[in-house]
Formats: structure tokens, C-alpha cells, sequence
């Protein structure tokens, strides 16, 4: 995967804890960023066959399933 992937996915991830952590109005879209970037980096984890890494990116769907949105 290019090193720009993984940048990408680091920094929605960042963006979307720390949009969280403000805890503005708009504070809910941080969810949504951190789950972009959590599918970003599940995605380079299942191409680098890195089974580790891929599982830790599946708490946001495991927190999606608890919120019966998924």
C-alpha cells in the first residue's frame, strides 16, 4: 500500500477523536471521520494480509452494530 494511504487514514482518524474530543455541536461528525479512516486502514489490513491490524478496525463496526445502525 502507498505510504499516502496510510497517512490518509491516520489523519481522519486524529481529525475524527479530536473533532470528538472539542465536544462542539458538531462534534457528532467525528464519528463518521474516525469510521472513514478506521475503513481506510481495515482496507490496507486486509491487502497487506495484516490480520492484527485488520481486526482492530473493526471496532467501529462492532460500535455501529451496538447502535443498531448496522
Amino acid at each position: 500500500m502507498t505510504p499516502q494511504l496510510k497517512w490518509l487514514g491516520t489523519v481522519l482518524q486524529l481529525m475524527g477523536s479530536a473533532i470528538v474530543a472539542i465536544h462542539l455541536s458538531w462534534s457528532g461528525w467525528g464519528f463518521p471521520v474516525m469510521l472513514a479512516g478506521s475503513i481506510v486502514w481495515g482496507t490496507i489490513a486486509v491487502a497487506a494480509r495484516d490480520w492484527p491490524l485488520a481486526a482492530l478496525q473493526m471496532q467501529p463496526v462492532r460500535s455501529l452494530q451496538s447502535l443498531g445502525l448496522a
